[in-house]
């Protein structure tokens, strides 16, 4: 009889997806002037100080973000928790490659009241992989240790009934295509 499988830990986000989620929404908003209309309900969208939410980092954004209309739920790293995502066309403003680019930009001029925001949140929820995520990591290392060996020595594995390939130079040349001549081709 097979036992139950515990439940593993959801991993937090880390500093940076927080800040991509934010500065994306910041870029979008505040600079290309997009309106999401799921946001347009006050009951999604995200408040801070709002005692019922799961949100456990620092109670104010920093100033550059003030602005910004966030749901509520964007700093919830677990699936089942989050709103199913409305499929709908993309806002068309800005390409992902550009706007990827001018988020990595902007993570490498951060200002330092946002790294100490970014810290936060990271610091409350432990952005160390828990217990439960230290077995799993070392059966995915141990596999990929396998992995390694295999393509090291391919020959262990040669027992199965798979006939090996024969070596290039014994196989026959493939055949070229036959051309018509020059002469034929000039003629009308």
């Amino acid at each position: 009889m097979s036992r139950p499988r515990p439940p593993h830990s959801i991993r937090p986000y880390n500093a940076y997806n927080i800040f991509f989620q934010l500065e994306r929404s910041r870029i979008l908003q505040l600079e290309h002037h997009y309106h999401d209309p799921a946001l347009d309900s006050p009951a999604l969208t995200f408040d801070a100080t709002d005692p019922t939410s799961d949100y456990t980092g620092p109670p104010r954004l920093p100033e550059r973000y003030r602005q910004v209309i966030l749901p509520i739920d964007w700093h919830l790293p677990n699936k089942i928790k989050k709103r199913k995502r409305l499929h709908r066309k993309s806002h068309g403003r800005i390409g992902f490659h550009a706007l990827n680019q001018q988020i990595s930009r902007a993570w490498g001029n951060v200002e330092e009241e946002v790294r100490i925001f970014l810290r936060k949140p990271c610091s409350n929820r432990g952005c160390e992989i828990p217990d439960g995520n230290a077995k799993r990591s070392q059966r995915a290392l141990h596999s990929r240790h396998q992995l390694r060996a295999y393509e090291v020595k391919p020959r262990q594995f040669m027992h199965r009934s798979v006939a090996p390939a024969a070596p290039l130079f014994l196989r026959p040349a493939p055949s070229a295509p036959s051309r018509p001549s020059r002469q034929s081709r000039l003629r009308p």
